[in-house]
């Protein structure tokens, strides 16, 4: 086999590759959307029947009352009550000044996997909190698996795997800094930078030794990352 047929031979193995995690996100996914259908069924009971107005509208209840109503629907993630405050007015790109963060922020907090789904490719899947966080790099903070792997299939390539909040620190750094190797395997597999580097210089290895998380030190050297 001569040079040119090993390239081709390895692409192709790579696209295979591709295509079997490409089923597996999608399989995830149909599991996740799944078992919220089964739990906004539960809670469906419980739902208020009444849909509220926008808060310029509401002159017996105050912004932050509305703000409430609006999260509480995120957290069961009823996504056709939610649905219906969109279409009663409710700005898709909502910012909430108590807590600084957007609509889409509050879905990644609640693991609300149908409502981020239907935000993700709507909105803007990369807005800055007044934290500096966007919904990858809170996801990876709070370590929200199911959160981060919605993002990346709805909003494909236009999630910004590299922005840095206000520690400096990207997505995959922070999920190396908590030791977490699904969220870490998850943002390789999407093409996160191995490279990236913190402000004193340590490499994403030199983070994972430090803090002693062998299993993302093996992950890391597999996939090519180096001490420098």
């Amino acid at each position: 086999m001569d040079k040119k047929d090993k390239i081709i031979k390895q692409l192709q193995e790579r696209v295979n590759e591709l295509e079997d995690i490409n089923q597996s996100l999608n399989e995830t996914i149909e599991v996740l959307l799944r078992r919220n259908k089964e739990l906004e069924s539960k809670l469906s009971a419980e739902s208020p029947k009444h849909i509220p107005s926008s808060p310029s509208t509401r002159p017996s209840t105050t912004t932050s009352e509305y703000s409430q109503d609006v999260l509480q629907h995120i957290q069961m993630d009823n996504l056709s009550f939610f649905q219906s405050l969109i279409s009663n007015g409710l700005s898709i790109d909502r910012h909430f000044e108590e807590s600084g963060t957007f609509l889409i922020h509050e879905a990644v907090k609640s693991g609300a996997i149908k409502i981020l789904h239907f935000l993700s490719s709507r909105c803007n899947v990369n807005a800055v909190s007044d934290d500096g966080e966007t919904p990858l790099t809170l996801g990876a903070e709070l370590e929200k698996h199911d959160s981060i792997c919605m993002l990346l299939q709805a909003g494909r390539d236009k999630v910004d795997l590299e922005h840095k909040n206000k520690q400096g620190l990207t997505a995959l750094q922070i999920a190396v800094k908590k030791g977490n190797k699904e969220i870490v395997s998850l943002l390789l597999e999407h093409g996160a930078d191995i490279t990236v580097t913190t402000v004193l210089g340590d490499s994403l290895l030199r983070m994972a030794q430090r803090a002693g998380h062998q299993e993302i030190v093996l992950l890391l050297a597999n996939s090519g990352a180096s001490l420098r």
